[in-house]
């Protein structure tokens, strides 16, 4: 049996990467792998987004109101491309808040599935949203806060059960959630705002 691989090609130097690729894919695995620029296309695409879960001296949470939705939510947004979910959190609160600091740990890790929004149906791909613990604010701190013109209505601290009138329910199921993992010292792994079992 003869363990060597033979070249065939008609200009080796003309060999393209992905077609490279390919043939050593096929020689370690014994198939015929997808060459990079097929495979990376065929990847799917999920958005990324980060909040930080601050609470006040009283255990209240910190939620806002943004002018772009008709709901309250946690202070945070999306990462932009190249931008660590960490990053994100830490551009976003300052954005909205005025607060520059470094998320504290990771509290909740949340899928949520695909929906549509806005009159039109836009149809919002499912994503994964990473809350980080804010921590709590002294009554000094939140009068730092400054809200971000033009982006957020307002800010106010709420028990469990207010914030449960004010944003969705996926969110308040988030909140919930987070404040279990604050005080057990624990990452809440959630699907839809609900704990995986």
């Amino acid at each position: 049996m003869n363990d060597r691989v033979t070249w065939q090609c008609a200009n080796p130097t003309v060999l393209r990467a992905s077609r490279l690729v390919a043939i050593v894919g096929n020689v370690s695995t014994g198939h015929e792998v997808l060459p990079p620029d097929q495979y990376v296309p065929s990847l799917a695409r999920k958005r990324i987004a980060a909040t930080a879960f601050f609470r006040d001296e009283q255990g209240r949470v910190l939620v806002v109101n943004p002018v772009y939705k008709p709901v309250w939510d946690l202070p945070g947004g999306a990462a932009e491309a190249d931008e660590s979910p960490r990053a994100a959190c830490r551009r976003e609160v300052a954005e909205e808040l005025g607060l520059d600091r470094p998320p504290g740990p990771v509290l909740a890790v949340d899928w949520v599935p695909a929906r549509t929004i806005g009159p039109d149906q836009t149809l919002l791909p499912d994503g994964v949203i990473i809350v980080y613990d804010g921590g709590v604010l002294t009554s000094a701190e939140v009068k730092e806060i400054v809200l971000a013109d033009g982006e957020l209505a307002g800010f106010e601290f709420v028990t469990a059960d207010e914030a449960s009138r004010r944003v969705t329910p996926l969110v308040a199921r988030r909140i919930a959630a987070c404040l279990q993992a604050c005080q057990a010292g624990t990452v809440a792994a959630l699907e839809d705002g609900s704990p995986v079992t």
